[in-house]
């Protein structure tokens, strides 16, 4: 998918504000917009599908094993809060984050036959920085459960998310300053993303 389906949707826009680098002189002009995902067939797994409507729609946790857990309550693919934070200032401070669900890769972590998935949810806010995190959503019998997650970055433009027929997760996704390609292999044990390789 391109921008060109989504003209005037700024949601859509958002999902897509990184452009990943080229991995060959072939993709060279390629970007993460409109770099094939892998998706399923119906064929592959059951009927019970976990749409992007479903993902769009969905309770995540971010960094739940760290101090500053969040809950975020997506609708419509975007959550956006505002308020006065006296923790870090006792004067206040004005905080406006806006999350929004991009990229999404589907596959079986537990090989029971149903399409599980993985979603990159980016949060910008009244930092510079925007942060993308990495979400493991199971498939409870058709209802989507995001059971773990974990940021992977700031700044970092995803030109690769997979899921391997074994259930491992792969990304690749450009980060530092010049930019570099970094490639990430996860696993998904008893609920919680573990990482097996990761190379610069």
């Amino acid at each position: 998918k391109t921008m060109k389906r989504y003209p005037d949707d700024p949601k859509m826009w958002a999902s897509f504000i990184f452009v990943g680098l080229p991995n060959s002189k072939k993709d060279a002009n390629t970007t993460t917009a409109e770099i094939p995902l892998k998706e399923l067939t119906n064929s592959t797994f059951s009927s019970n599908q976990l749409s992007r409507e479903k993902l769009d729609n969905l309770e995540y946790v971010l960094n739940p094993s760290e101090p500053y857990a969040r809950t975020v309550v997506v609708k419509d693919g975007a959550f956006e809060e505002n308020y006065i934070d006296y923790e870090f200032n006792p004067d206040g401070y004005q905080v406006y984050n806006r999350f929004f669900v991009g990229d999404v890769a589907r596959g079986d972590f537990d090989n029971d036959g149903d399409s599980d998935a993985m979603v990159t949810i980016t949060l910008s806010g009244s930092g510079s920085g925007i942060f993308t995190h990495l979400a493991a959503v199971m498939n409870e019998d058709g209802i989507p459960v995001n059971v773990d997650s974990l940021m992977i970055g700031e700044d970092v433009g995803i030109s690769r998310l997979e899921i391997h027929e074994n259930g491992d997760i792969e990304v690749r996704y450009a980060h530092g300053k010049p930019k570099r390609i970094r490639r990430e292999q996860y696993s998904l044990r008893n609920g919680k993303l573990y990482l097996q390789v990761d190379s610069p």
